[in-house]
């Protein structure tokens, strides 16, 4: 037992002294170096290891779309996966219920403004603030149709228990029988526009003489028409219809959004509903009292606030193959929404000698007494998943990031937990496990090489703590830091599909294709490759 603790704490105190040299190189297939190399530490060896994998196809049938943390409108064409039309429906929420407009009301204008995602990216010459605008796609115009929803969202499914939630799906539905007709959805016009551009400038609100009162950021802003809202809601001053939040939605079911492309073209605009600025706002004037002979300017500001959900049709065509789960398949079809996803199975199968090849690597790298692990014999320094895109099939516009989880289980892997989150810049998020795409001249709109997805401490929980071989699911992703914590999206039972998939994976509507482990190019095939340090002397460094 001496012995086998020696040589563990040889194994570890080595393991912290690699990692040490090689933790600022985010790239280290060359272990071999002059820092560390076979000719300077004779008594250990650094060298790798491939073991093969099944990767397959896994299609989606329509998934959940309410209560997603992003949502979006306008329309979406992918070279390879074609076209997606998003619309989107939310309930509405007034700032106060049971208001006290006053007497004489008169509305000066009502705005509507939905702000697009963007950060700040310091002044121009004249002081104006400057924004970086995120989640839009594409740059031609759509036409933009809001109508009042007249189809109650109810918050519970009335077949389920009590207390289960209502399940809406991005094909209008409500489950597989149950669907939501377009004319319960398009109520009285409220507003239409046609030729919407996306300008990513920040919006300018002027006062009377044209001095600048407030800047907004880059968002769709619209002038509504005032007769509409002094009936809906000026002159239910002091009804039941304003009370509380429950009679408010029975009456005013909230707003649908419509979308259409403009010559077959548009654009996707992803809403940051998060933005408190994010609402509409009636500007009025009243008599206070009949005391104060001057008319006061007051808003009353109605916000998207309750239940929301992103309709998306989709027009795929037949371009996904069907997968297969024994032997895999040669490419991989990733697509988020309702899309696909891929399984991958590690350690399939048996060796030459009917051994199970999951058996043969954990005994390959440690050592075990009565099926309990013991000692280390190889530390494994990093073991990963590399996945080449497939350039012929994928013209651009590739997702920078992907995302493996424990698909049995429906929740990240070990390495998910020991990454670092970066929530200011998502995109760099988690990219020692999750790696970020890499792309021809490391610009941001080069075609897309390869992803390195890293699932070391995953391995090692199967060496040392017995841990399940479960089924890993791979899928696109819009932000990576959505899955911490996060529950997965109900998806509808179709043939052989999922039952869940990640939330980040539906609010991407980027789609890429692979190789998977039946490539017919061995460079590109997916294979999961093990690099790991041994002890020379104790002749544990034979694979």
């Amino acid at each position: 037992m001496t012995k086998r603790i020696k040589h563990l704490q040889t194994l570890v105190l080595l393991g912290v002294i690699i990692t040490l040299f090689i933790g600022c190189n985010n790239e280290f297939i060359e272990l071999d170096s002059d820092i560390i190399s076979r000719d300077i530490a004779t008594n250990f060896d650094i060298d790798s290891i491939e073991y093969e994998v099944v990767a397959y196809n896994l299609p989606l049938g329509p998934v959940r779309t309410n209560g997603l943390p992003i949502n979006h409108i306008g329309f979406y064409e992918d070279a390879t996966y074609g076209k997606s039309q998003y619309n989107f429906v939310t309930q509405l929420s007034p700032s106060s219920f049971d208001p006290n407009f006053g007497d004489n009301v008169e509305i000066d204008s009502v705005i509507f403004y939905m702000p697009y995602f963007s950060t700040l990216d310091g002044t121009d010459d004249l002081g104006n603030n400057k924004y970086i605008v995120d989640s839009i796609f594409g740059d031609g115009p759509i036409d933009i149709t809001i109508y009042e929803n007249d189809y109650f969202l109810r918050e519970f499914d009335p077949g389920g228990d009590f207390d289960e939630r209502q399940v809406y799906y991005n094909n209008q539905s409500t489950s597989e029988t149950d669907f939501i007709s377009d004319e319960l959805l398009e109520g009285t016009i409220i507003h239409d526009t046609t030729n919407f551009e996306v300008s990513k400038d920040p919006i300018f609100l002027t006062d009377a003489e044209g001095d600048t009162t407030q800047t907004l950021q880059p968002g769709i802003r619209f002038k509504l028409d005032t007769l509409f809202w002094h009936n809906k809601i000026i002159a239910k001053q002091g009804s039941p219809e304003l009370a509380n939040s429950n009679a408010f939605n029975n009456y005013f079911r909230g707003i649908y959004l419509k979308t259409e492309t403009v010559d077959d073209k548009g654009t996707l605009i992803g809403l940051n509903l998060q933005n408190t600025l994010a609402n509409i706002t009636i500007y009025y004037t009243s008599d206070i009292s009949e005391e104060n002979e001057d008319r006061l300017q007051f808003t009353y500001d109605i916000n998207f606030f309750g239940n929301q959900v992103n309709f998306i049709k989709n027009e795929f065509g037949n371009i996904i193959p069907v997968g297969d789960k024994e032997t895999g398949d040669e490419r991989l079809y990733l697509k988020g929404g309702e899309g696909n996803i891929a399984g991958i199975r590690l350690f399939p199968g048996e060796t030459e000698d009917d051994n199970s090849i999951l058996e043969a690597f954990k005994n390959n790298f440690a050592e075990y007494e009565n099926g309990e692990f013991q000692t280390s014999k190889k530390l494994i320094n990093e073991a990963r998943l590399v996945l080449y895109v497939d350039q012929q099939l994928v013209s651009g516009n590739e997702p920078d990031r992907i995302y493996l989880y424990d698909l049995d289980n429906h929740q990240p892997i070990a390495d998910y937990a020991t990454d670092v989150l970066v929530n200011a810049i998502p995109r760099l998020s988690l990219s020692s496990h999750l790696g970020v795409l890499e792309r021809e001249g490391d610009t941001p709109d080069g075609d897309g090489i390869r992803y390195i997805l890293r699932v070391t401490r995953h391995l090692s929980n199967l060496i040392e703590r017995d841990s399940t071989n479960v089924k890993l699911g791979l899928a696109v992703s819009a932000n990576v830091n959505i899955e911490n914590g996060a529950d997965q999206g109900e998806v509808q039972a179709i043939d052989d599909s999922e039952n869940l998939v990640p939330l980040s994976s539906i609010v991407s509507p980027r789609g890429t294709v692979l190789f998977g482990n039946a490539s017919s190019d061995p460079e590109t095939r997916l294979k999961l490759q093990v690099f790991y340090t041994c002890i020379r002397d104790n002749g544990d460094c034979d694979n």
